[in-house]
């Protein structure tokens, strides 16, 4: 170290530095990650085009449920080729099944743009005979799915003396309706290889080991709209638990001295005028002491429903 330098020649050396695994980036920052390491490993370029770290996607992705400025993302509204962004190297050595994981998002929702913009996942597996990265694929990501989801991946030979390096590189599909298309990318993680399984904890199949929800949860109910107990959230039917209204016996006739209009299991509907009744009365009964009543509006629709 020069103490006495006050021009930066670009001759600055550092030494040889990785960051132990398990990691995770959430782009908390809304800007280019800062590593772990000096100079900073995280990196982005392109031959055109480029990474975003705040500000809001187009289309579909305008609306992917994550706030701006949590994600990584490719703004397909211009031309893009070579769209790279690298990941700080990371030490897996000490991982006994080494995997990377990440969130991806790629949905056109309603927009029509086919195939879909590609996001190819890449790992340094060494240099060529002129020293150049060897970059070889892990996966190419080509897809139209709803909403985010978790992409899970073994590192076994992808990594160079137990270190793996990894980038994501964004490409157009080469159609000019490719703007539909933005990429995103979260929660980037070199981690043990994770426990896929249900991890809500009210659901049948609740999986306490697990570390990634893979959207297995299973929810028992009765998925029977006309049972009284209906159930809109579950997704495995029993019928054995539906309830249902006791139905009246035949000959049914109900002269309603009960002053309740439970006692048979009636249900009155009103519509939808303001001030509108509809219910027992007393005083204005036509025989014996109690009759049903519909008052306060100019038209008067009257519904009841039994069983």
């Amino acid at each position: 170290m020069i103490a006495l330098a006050n021009t930066d020649d670009g001759s600055c050396t550092y030494p040889s530095c990785v960051v132990l695994a398990p990691t995770n980036e959430e782009f908390s920052l809304g800007a280019l990650p800062i590593g772990f390491c000096v100079p900073n490993q995280w990196a982005i370029s392109a031959v055109s085009g480029n990474w975003a770290f705040s500000g809001t996607p187009g289309y579909q992705a305008a609306s992917n449920g994550r706030t701006a400025g949590t994600y990584a993302w490719i703004d397909f509204s211009g031309t893009d080729t070579d769209v790279i962004m690298e990941v700080e190297d990371v030490d897996v050595s000490g991982l006994a099944a080494p995997s990377l994981v990440f969130d991806y998002y790629s949905d056109l929702g309603t927009y029509v743009c086919s195939p879909a913009n590609i996001m190819h996942v890449e790992a340094n597996t060494g240099l060529d005979s002129l020293g150049n990265a060897i970059w070889s694929t892990i996966d190419a990501l080509q897809v139209n799915v709803p909403g985010w989801n978790t992409y899970i991946y073994s590192t076994a030979g992808f990594d160079v003396a137990g270190v793996v390096s990894v980038r994501f590189r964004g490409e157009s599909n080469g159609q000019s309706c490719d703007y539909y298309n933005d990429l995103l990318v979260d929660d980037v993680r070199l981690m043990e290889a994770p426990i896929s399984g249900c991890m809500d904890p009210f659901a049948d199949n609740y999986d306490a080991t697990a570390t990634v929800d893979d959207g297995s949860c299973l929810y028992t109910g009765c998925t029977d709209p006309n049972a009284t107990n209906y159930c809109a959230t579950c997704n495995v039917n029993d019928s054995t638990l539906c309830v249902y209204p006791i139905a009246n016996a035949l000959d049914f006739c109900d002269d309603l001295e009960s002053a309740s209009l439970s006692t048979n299991g009636w249900t009155t509907i009103t519509g939808s005028e303001a001030g509108q009744f509809i219910g027992l009365t007393t005083v204005n009964a036509i025989a014996d002491t109690v009759s049903i009543e519909s008052t306060g509006a100019s038209k008067c629709w009257l519904d009841f429903i039994f069983y």
